[in-house]
């Protein structure tokens, strides 16, 4: 199976916070959207959301590709629905 490897960046200290793994992007950001409307996620209109690449769990190979997925000041704004 492959996973998706996602990562929050804080825009306003220019770093990446540790990544977690999903299966897809609407999942990586229902978690997102829902850390934000249940005050989980301090400063959420300083983040965004991105994709570093794919883990997969049989052989243990990580390929990386850098994209941008969601920014949550939209969650914050409502717009919740990816």
């Amino acid at each position: 199976m492959k996973l998706k490897i996602y990562c929050i960046k804080d825009a306003k200290v220019g770093e990446f916070e540790s990544p977690f793994y999903m299966k897809n992007h609407a999942t990586a950001i229902r978690a997102c959207v829902d850390a934000v409307e249940q005050n989980k996620m301090p400063y959420a209109a300083d983040k965004e959301l991105f994709c570093l690449g794919e883990f997969d769990t049989e052989t243990g190979l990580i390929t990386s590709n850098v994209d941008f997925v969601y920014n949550l000041v939209d969650a914050i704004k409502g717009g919740a629905n990816a």
